[in-house]
């Protein structure tokens, strides 16, 4: 049944009454960094190999000592398995991983001479940085982060 011309409801609302889809200036919620100073949970996965720079990974090395370093602070020491590789969640927070800037402030580093690589130098650090994978994902208790070991290199540290 098709009411009388006139008593039709209007689809669209009049002119003024039409709710904003974009907020105004000023309640936009900022973009980066999305989650400072909230718990994390970071998942960090890598390997641990003996190779030289510029070759491909060799083999990896089980039993290395890494530490997850964050800016200044040691959020971990962790061993690798028996094949080199490191698999570990952390909880932190976000102003110890992102530290003043938008991007993943940590690394991955290993103290030489690994035993069991005879290729890489006797002295000095091997150093990785750690690198977002994925979205930040806000959970309950925080956000959820998973981040892979870079490239290591030999890196002098400067105290």
């Amino acid at each position: 049944m098709v009411p009388p011309v006139g008593q039709v409801p209007s689809t669209v609302p009049p002119v003024g009454q039409v709710p904003s889809i974009v907020p105004p200036v000023g309640q936009v919620p900022p973009i980066v960094p999305p989650v400072v100073g909230q718990p994390a949970n970071i998942t960090i996965r890598g390997v641990v190999s003996c190779s030289t720079s510029g070759n491909a990974p060799g083999p990896g090395i089980g039993g290395v000592k890494v530490a997850i370093i964050c800016g200044n602070t040691t959020l971990a020491q962790v061993i690798t398995n028996v094949e080199g590789l490191i698999n570990v969640t952390l909880s932190t927070n976000t102003n110890i991983l992102f530290g003043n800037t938008s991007t993943l402030s940590c690394v991955a580093r290993v103290a030489l001479p690994i035993v069991n690589c005879t290729l890489l130098p006797t002295s000095g650090i091997l150093q990785a940085p750690l690198m977002l994978v994925g979205n930040i994902i806000q959970g309950v208790g925080g956000v959820i982060i998973t981040s892979l070991v870079g490239i290591f290199s030999i890196v002098t540290l400067t105290i």
